[in-house]
């Protein structure tokens, strides 16, 4: 890897180990071809050049550049291996722009020995610093772009080719992205650097399903360490077709992979972290994601908030996509901004303090209720989207600036309901329920009593239909049956009125309405509960208990003895079962996945008398 002008240090005499020197020769005479990028010393944080004097980070090195990098990019190697020995300090990466030049290996190698020849020339000219700095970014700039002419439908890889003395691995990330505002794309995958020789693939094919490579983009290679990094020798780093990939441990978006044969026609299994299931909430960073600029460095007078990325949330909030934030600044002062800027109530449960952001998902999610693979997290920092990934897979972690894009995903395909626009003041009315409750003191069934809860049955006409749709798309834990109904199977369910007798419940307390929270699709011939799903949201009221009960008095009444339950396991829905057995519902277990709990409907229900319920549809037909 090579950088036209770097800091002007000796050339150092590294003291490698002949066999790994051994390695880097080998690399070099299987290589066909490759790009020729020119890699650059960049910074996680930078905001040049008003960094230099705002940053606390900031130590100068002799070429008055940061010392992100002790050395700068220092020329190392030894018995004609040519290397590139990195120092990276404390949010150092390097960068590298595309598309570069694709030549052979001989023109790569040509091509390199005259950068060198250009670095020493400026280096030793009788100049200041400064003048060497800024001769130096001119011709950087113009021999930095080319054509990226690489075919990429075949067996080529981006190779990390590097020497880690240190005895204890140092984990990366590797991310492309483009440099379109109007086109974003992004490509990011993890790996680890151990001590000794490492080669390391990503096939180019996992790169341009997501990245247009013949379009300007950066290439950037980061440490996910809060400190610096011991020394590392680096290279070839570079898009390469190789003779042979035998020896290099490929990693298939994110996933490692063996080595495939030369000659193998199949494509490399494509790994993937994150879920494929619709969002439910977005987790938001705020330096240099909702705001430019640094809230411990800038002040709340000093940002600026991005406009695009408040109008995204406006447009989540709309079809019920929560907003939170997990932050890494001090929570009092990120409170503030949050206030400063008009988002307090935009955000639910928001975490700002100084523990992994992975730890701040898992409280978000415990907090509202919902699992973390409905969640999708945005931050411009790599390691922090690494460490969400790591340690929360589920999680979808996105660079900040996907923001303005989110809804052309597939997964935020969600309809935006009547209901869908008020979710998030439910939830706000829910934090007022349980502040309440721990300032209240009282016994919790005392406390239920208290809020008034009231359980409002109603017909699933035209208005209310989208809600239906909805509930039945969204609803994962409380979902008996996991039915997922279209809304023309809805519809015409409904208009099967001597068969089916499919409700709505709607609940409403003292503190707020909860909404079309519930549906439950009674066959009365058979006097089976086909499907009943519940919002979490009232899960622990005894909302389900009163309309169970209710349910029962009236199957009672039409002269039904036993009232039949489908239930069908997936990932989510164990809950279901502990509310079945709350009830004292028997189960009949038809195969591993499915069975049919049933109940005597001449039985009273403990607790149901809490919630008071009313029917308010038209009369109805009676039970079979």
């Amino acid at each position: 890897m090579k950088e036209v002008i770097h800091f002007a240090l000796p050339r150092k005499d590294a003291d490698i180990p002949e066999t790994v020197l051994e390695r880097f020769k080998e690399l070099n005479r299987l290589t066909n071809a490759r790009s020729t990028l020119l890699w650059g010393e960049h910074c996680s944080e930078c905001g040049f050049p008003d960094c230099y004097t705002s940053c606390s980070f900031y130590v100068a090195r002799q070429d008055y550049h940061c010392r992100r990098f002790e050395e700068g990019l220092r020329s190392a190697g030894t018995d004609g291996v040519e290397l590139m020995s990195v120092q990276f300090g404390k949010w150092g990466k390097l960068e590298a722009d595309g598309p570069a030049p694709f030549l052979s290996r001989k023109k790569a190698q040509s091509r390199e020995s005259r950068i060198r020849t250009v670095s020493t020339l400026i280096n030793n000219l009788p100049a200041s610093q400064d003048r060497k700095n800024r001769l130096a970014y001119r011709v950087n700039t113009s021999m930095r772009l080319g054509a990226f002419d690489m075919q990429t439908d075949g067996d080529g890889l981006f190779i990390i080719e590097a020497y880690l003395p240190q005895p204890d691995s140092v984990a990366f990330t590797l991310s492309v992205r483009s440099r379109s505002d109007q086109k974003p794309q992004f490509f990011q995958s993890g790996f680890e650097l151990k001590q000794g020789y490492n080669r390391i693939g990503f096939p180019v094919r996992d790169i341009t399903d997501q990245v247009d490579l013949s379009e300007p983009h950066a290439v950037q290679i980061e440490p996910l360490a809060e400190t610096g990094v011991e020394e590392v020798y680096f290279g070839l780093v570079d898009f390469v077709d190789l003779q042979d990939v035998e020896g290099v441990e490929l990693i298939s978006r994110g996933v490692r992979k063996r080595p495939a044969p030369r000659d193998a026609k199949s494509a490399i299994p494509a790994g993937q972290t994150g879920s494929d299931k619709k969002v439910k909430c977005v987790v938001w960073d705020l330096d240099n994601t909702v705001w430019d600029g640094t809230l411990a460095e800038d002040g709340i007078e000093g940002l600026t908030i991005r406009p695009e990325v408040i109008a995204m949330m406006h447009k989540l909030d709309a079809r019920g996509i929560i907003n939170s934030v997990a932050s890494k600044n001090d929570e009092e002062t990120g409170l503030a901004a949050l206030t400063h800027f008009g988002l307090q109530d935009m955000m639910l449960y928001p975490q700002i303090g100084w523990h992994p952001k992975s730890k701040s998902m898992e409280s978000i999610a415990n907090s509202i209720g919902i699992a973390l693979d409905t969640f999708v997290f945005l931050d411009d920092q790599s390691f922090e989207r690494a460490e969400v990934s790591e340690n929360l897979p589920v999680v979808e972690c996105l660079d900040a600036v996907e923001a303005a894009h989110l809804l052309e995903r597939p997964r935020f395909d969600v309809p935006a309901t009547a209901e869908a626009a008020t979710r998030r003041l439910k939830y706000k009315d829910e934090e007022k329920r349980v502040a309440t409750f721990l300032d209240s003191g009282e016994e919790y069934t005392s406390f239920l009593e208290s809020c008034n809860i009231k359980l409002n049955l109603l017909p699933i006409d035209d208005q209310k239909l989208s809600r239906a749709y909805e509930l039945s798309q969204r609803t994962n834990q409380l979902n008996f049956s996991g039915r997922r109904y279209e809304m023309a199977e809805l519809r015409e369910m409904r208009d099967q009125v001597d068969t089916y007798d499919i409700v709505l419940m709607q609940c409403e307390d003292r503190f707020g309405d909860y909404g079309i929270i519930g549906m439950a699709v009674l066959n009365k011939e058979q006097a089976l509960l086909e499907s009943f799903m519940m919002s979490c949201r009232v899960k622990g009221k005894m909302v389900e208990h009163a309309f169970f009960s209710y349910l029962f008095d009236r199957l009672h009444s039409d002269g039904a003895e036993t009232l039949q339950v489908n239930y069908r396991k997936t990932e989510r829905n164990h809950a279901s079962i502990k509310i079945l057995e709350d009830l004292e519902f028997a189960a009949e277990p038809i195969n591993d996945t499915e069975a049919v709990y049933s109940s005597p409907t001449a039985i009273e229900i403990k607790g149901a008398s809490v919630v008071a319920i009313t029917d308010l549809r038209p009369e109805l037909s009676p039970v079979s």
